[in-house]
Parts: structure tokens; C-alpha cells; sequence
């Protein structure tokens, strides 16, 4: 999505600071309303959790993408792996949460 629509559309040009702040911001307001959806649908044992939970996990993609285009794909890989990681380990907390689980919170803390 970001190297494809950076380079199609200002393959000529420069990313203002303006540009790449509403990025940021786009992509950090992504990562907390699904975070948010998804602790809601894990906490009410909803149907759609595994939905919310794909579709959060794509934010870290999106990071990886926005992040490969600045920095290169190391560091866009490495920060995209690092956040999906996070988001993981948080899911499962909730999840051993919900159920009580003390020894999985424990060993995932």
C-alpha cells in the first residue's frame, strides 16, 4: 500500500512533514481503535473476535510497509514483527484474563 501509493503518486516529489505526520497518526489511531475492538470482542467471547483480531494484525503490516519506505526493509520488517509480536502476546493476555488463567498470565507477562 505505501510503496506502491508513495512511489505512484510522489515518485517525483517529497513527503512533506504534514504528509508523513497524518500518516503516523493514521496508522497509531488504527493500532488503538482495533486494539480496543479487539479486547472488546475477546472480553464478550464475541463471534467476530478472530475478524477483529486478523484486521488488527494488519495494522502491523501497515507499519511495516510505512516504515520500509523511510528506512529501508530491515527496519520495516523488523518494527512491522516487533508490533505484531506485541499485539499477539496482548491478545493472548486477555484471552488467559477472561478465563482466569494466573499461569498462562504469569508465563505471558
Amino acid at each position: 500500500m505505501y510503496n506502491n501509493q508513495y512511489s505512484q503518486n510522489m515518485s517525483n516529489q517529497q513527503l512533506s512533514i504534514l504528509d508523513v505526520n497524518n500518516e503516523l497518526q493514521r496508522l497509531w489511531f488504527g493500532h488503538i481503535i482495533w486494539t480496543k475492538f479487539a479486547i472488546t470482542s475477546i472480553a464478550n467471547n464475541s463471534p467476530d473476535a478472530g475478524i477483529v483480531i486478523d484486521r488488527l494484525l494488519k495494522n502491523a503490516d501497515d507499519f511495516k510497509q510505512f516504515f520500509t519506505y523511510f528506512y529501508g526493509p530491515e527496519v520495516g520488517t523488523k518494527f512491522g514483527n516487533l508490533i505484531k509480536d506485541h499485539l499477539i502476546i496482548a491478545s493472548d493476555l486477555v484471552k488467559a484474563a477472561m478465563i482466569n488463567d494466573t499461569n498462562a498470565m504469569a508465563m505471558i507477562e
